[in-house]
């Protein structure tokens, strides 16, 4: 399937955002961008709920920047979409049942849930964490939003892998060298969409564009029928726009638009 890119997040200042029993930081951590401030829960189990204030269309939800326990071996998570239920659990909009995480520490913990059927409208929104094995459990953003899903896949040719930002000083005289680990190598990919229709261009290409800027991150997804474990190792949230980019695409045809992307991961 073509990939998608969620980049009107819903989860912002004003929306009415409730966490259950944290008991480290508050509700604002959840809407700091820098993903590594995150809120904490004790006990195994983190709740959020979000009243986003009126119906909201929603196909994609992440979890990011989350910290479990034995990664993999009790950690799951539900999530709960509903129009009227203000608790949240009645899960009449989306319901995604208990899922396995498959995340670990190289993902950043990030978990990234996605509605196969396209979106659906609901005003609040019940995302629940839960994981035997971990005496605390942190989240770092919850972001919510619909889906642009792409009419063309990613290009052949793209790339995926990280950016080192590892150091390695040597000493020009004796050859020393004096390797340092960053905290961080995060992921990155280079990808290019040719032939995205004359819609998208006009479309959601051009709100990206307005909306985001090189300020605001995005959740990238590469293709949305992954399994839930390729999506939370090949998802990403970061910029996909540099200060002083032209940000853009080109009309190489009559028929549509291509687009070159450049992006790292938000650590």
């Amino acid at each position: 399937m073509a990939g998608a890119i969620l980049y009107a997040n819903l989860v912002t200042l004003g929306v009415g955002l409730n966490v259950f029993s944290a008991v480290e930081g508050s509700a604002s951590c959840l809407l700091d961008p820098q993903p590594s401030n995150r809120a904490r829960w004790a006990g195994g189990a983190a709740t959020v709920l979000i009243d986003f204030g009126g119906p909201r269309p929603i196909d994609g939800v992440a979890a990011l920047s989350t910290t479990l326990g034995v990664w993999g071996s009790l950690s799951v998570v539900r999530l709960r979409l509903s129009t009227v239920d203000a608790t949240g659990e009645a899960g009449d909009a989306w319901d995604t049942g208990t899922v396995p995480t498959e995340t670990n520490t190289d993902n950043l913990g990030n978990l990234v849930l996605v509605r196969a059927a396209g979106p659906v409208t609901a005003r609040y929104l019940l995302l629940q964490v839960i994981d035997g094995s971990a005496p605390l459990i942190d989240i770092g953003l919850v972001v919510a939003g619909a889906l642009w899903r792409m009419s063309q896949a990613p290009s052949y040719g793209y790339a995926e892998g990280r950016m080192a930002l590892d150091t390695r000083a040597t000493n020009g005289f004796t050859g020393a060298q004096f390797p340092v680990p960053a905290r961080l190598n995060p992921r990155a990919m280079l990808w290019k969409n040719d032939m995205l229709s004359r819609a998208e261009g006009t479309g959601a290409l051009r709100a990206l564009t307005a909306r985001v800027g090189a300020a605001r991150d995005v959740l990238w997804v590469p293709d949305t029928g992954l399994s839930q474990a390729e999506l939370n190792a090949r998802s990403l949230w970061g910029p996909v726009g540099k200060p002083g980019d032209l940000m853009g695409a080109v009309r190489t045809a009559f028929p549509g638009w291509t687009r070159n992307w450049d992006m790292v991961e938000r650590g």
